[in-house]
Order: structure tokens, then sequence, then C-alpha cells
């Protein structure tokens, strides 16, 4: 209450002049003698400035690549303010839309038919399996036992040649990686060599299994066919057949469904491919000012992590709590006048939005000028105007007209 006389006063001066300065004084104390001998005092409480805020959240895991946003920014919905390394989601995507262009290819060649120089093919193909077949259930002849046994020489030598290739790029990369870390090599040229020491990998099993395939296929023809091997002989040979008959008579209705059903499934996974590497840009969830950065480039996240906020600060409330033995003094609608020790030279009005239908035990961080009861009621001021010299988590006080402290 002195506080409020205080500063009538001081305005009562500033309108009237100088000269009165000692009556007005002297009304000033009498004023507050009045209120200390027991006149009652409005209440008074305390809140804190709220504005509406959304977390930047993260979906998936990674390295932060790109960090485009500083604290205090202004930002509208949907901007990118961090990017998370995506190299593999998108190679992941790349490997995706080659399958879907080749089943696109290959539905349309079911559709268009089958020319004449692919059904030569289909019957060339089926003499040979029925040739293979023939000689499966004759038996293995010098010649093929020669033949395997340079089959596996070949592959030996790949696997070889391949073992060198994938151990340079190994140690290509690992040059690569500490160059890159030290910030004397590009990115570019980083991955470049991080690319090359993967597909020398990958080369490099490929060789291993053509040489296992190889030494099965020697020791096949070394020990004789067998009773599978002549079963497996006449299965190619009926999957040929049945290749040449398809390719003559063209496909049927069943493997046209089947060849469109597989290519939706397979541009379904495109899709999904391109939204979880969408994930990989962090944007701005509204419009508004970056009030928070909590990550720095660099750094690792998980899902689920929040690494800034985002708020609208044209959009400020004020969180209050009031006993409820006063709860009557307040309603919706009612205008109330804020005050803070920012903005001490003047008020800001608000219009009561919103109270709670629950009572709740005094929160610790409230602050009024009364007893703490037992129990209040959350309530929220929305303030008026845009330019206000308020911030988020300034405390502000508000009088509420019609309720008074305890004596």
């Amino acid at each position: 209450m002195r506080r409020i006389l205080a500063r009538q006063a001081m305005k009562f001066i500033a309108q009237r002049g100088r000269s009165r300065m000692a009556a007005l004084a002297a009304l000033l104390v009498l004023a507050m003698g009045a209120a200390g001998c027991g006149g009652p005092e409005p209440l008074m409480l305390g809140g804190t400035v709220e504005a509406e805020s959304s977390d930047i959240v993260t979906e998936v895991a990674g390295r932060i690549t790109g960090l485009t946003v500083l604290e205090g920014q202004s930002v509208t919905r949907g901007a990118v303010l961090a990017q998370i390394d995506d190299t593999v989601q998108r190679l992941a995507v790349t490997q995706l839309e080659a399958v879907v262009t080749a089943k696109e290819a290959r539905l349309a060649e079911l559709k268009a038919g089958t020319r004449t120089e692919q059904v030569e093919q289909a019957r060339q193909m089926a003499e040979a399996a029925r040739a293979q077949y023939e000689q499966v259930k004759k038996g293995a002849t010098a010649e093929q036992i020669r033949t395997a046994d340079a089959q596996v020489a070949i592959a030996q030598t790949a696997v070889e040649a391949a073992t060198v290739l994938a151990d340079y790029a190994a140690s290509a990369a690992g040059d690569a990686d500490a160059l890159h870390a030290r910030g004397e090599l590009s990115d570019a040229a980083w991955k470049d060599a991080r690319y090359k020491r993967d597909a020398a990998q990958v080369s490099l099993r490929t060789a291993q299994d053509q040489l296992a395939a190889a030494k099965a296929q020697r020791a096949q023809v070394k020990s004789g066919a067998g009773s599978d091997a002549v079963a497996a002989a006449k299965a190619q040979y009926d999957a040929a057949l049945a290749q040449l008959a398809l390719a003559e008579n063209g496909a049927a209705g069943t493997t046209l469904d089947m060849a469109e059903a597989d290519l939706a499934q397979s541009r379904a996974a495109l899709a999904q491919g391109k939204a979880v590497l969408e994930k990989y840009r962090l944007k701005a969830p509204r419009d508004g000012v970056v009030t928070l950065v909590s990550i720095n480039e660099g750094e690792v996240v998980n899902p689920g992590a929040a690494i800034g906020t985002v708020s609208d600060l044209s959009d400020l409330s004020v969180r209050l709590y009031i006993p409820q033995k006063h709860l009557t003094a307040i309603a919706l609608g009612q205008t109330l006048a804020l005050s803070a020790t920012a903005i001490a030279d003047r008020t800001v009005e608000g219009e009561l939005d919103w109270i709670s239908d629950v009572a709740e035990f005094t929160p610790r961080n409230t602050e009024t000028t009364a007893s703490k009861e037992s129990t209040v009621f959350r309530f929220t001021v929305r303030v008026h105007g845009a330019d206000t010299g308020l911030k988020p988590g300034m405390a502000v006080e508000a009088v509420i007209p019609g309720a008074y402290m305890e004596p």
C-alpha cells in the first residue's frame, strides 16, 4: 500500500509542480501513517510472465553438423535451424530409388510383352539347363574338374586382390579421419575416402562369397552328382522351361498383379525413407523468437532431446495464484493493472482470460503480500499490447480490486 501511495504522490507532484512539494509530502506521510494504523491494504499478488513456447525436439539420433540459429533470432515456422548428419540415411534413400526404378522398368516390360530376342534367349537358357541336367546325371568329366579347379584359382586371386584394396582403403580412410578432425581435409574428400573404404569392403565380401561358391562347386564336381544335385539340376531345368513358356505366351494376370504390388511396396519404402531423411533437418515448430539453444555443433543427440525453444513474445501472459477466500474478487474478462521493477515508471494492463476449476496447494514460488493459505486457484492474465517491456520469466505484481489483505 505504501508503494501505491508513493507512486500516486509522485504522479501528483509531477502534474502540480514543485511548489506544493511540502504539502504533498505531508499528505503522503499522513496517508502512510493511516495505512500503518490499520487501514486495509489492497491484495497484491505476485506472478510470472510466460510466453507461448514450443521445444525443438529431435526424432532421430546423430551428430549435429550444422547450427544456423542463435538465441534472440526471429524465425518462421518450418525454417531449418539445425542439421543432423544424414549420410547413411541419404544412401539408403538412393538405394531405394534405384530399386523403384528397376521395378518400374520390369513392370513396363511385362505390360509391353516379350520381344523375339527374349524368347530366343529363354529357349537357349532352357537348352543349357537341359544339357546341364543330362550331364549331372552322367557325372563329371576330367574337363569339368579342370574347369572347377581353374574357377577356384581365379576366385582365390580375386580375393587376394580385393583384400589388398580393402586394406589400402581402410588405411586411407583412417588417415582422412585424422586430417578431417584437424581441419586439414575438406568434408567432400573425407566422405569420398569413407565411401571408397566401404565400397572396398563390399567388393572383398563379394570376392570371398564367390570363392566359397567356387570351392563348393569344385567339391560337388569331384565327388560326383548325388541325388540332391540331380534334383537341383532338374529343378533348374523345369524353371527354365517355365520361363520359356512365359516368354512365348506373355505375362499372366497374376504375374502383373504381383509386379504391381511389389512396386507399390518399394514405393512405400522409398516414401518412408524420405520421411525419415527429412527428420534429420530440425525445423522451427512455430513463428517466434529463439529463446534457448541448448546444443552446440558437433554434439551427438538422441531421439526426444530438446535442443532449443521458440517462443511467441508477442503473446505474453502472467500466471498468478489467488487464495480461495478471495476467488470471488476476480472474473473472466476483468482488466488488471500489472507492475514490475523493470517498468517501474508505468503499469501494463491485462485481461483475465482463464481461471482454474481445481484448487491446489500453494506453490513454493508464489509470492503474495498476504499470508499463504493452504489452497489457491491459478489464473492467467493476457497482457495487452506488444511493446510492454515485459519479458518471459519476469516477476510482476497485480492489484486485485475489491480484495484486501488481512490486517
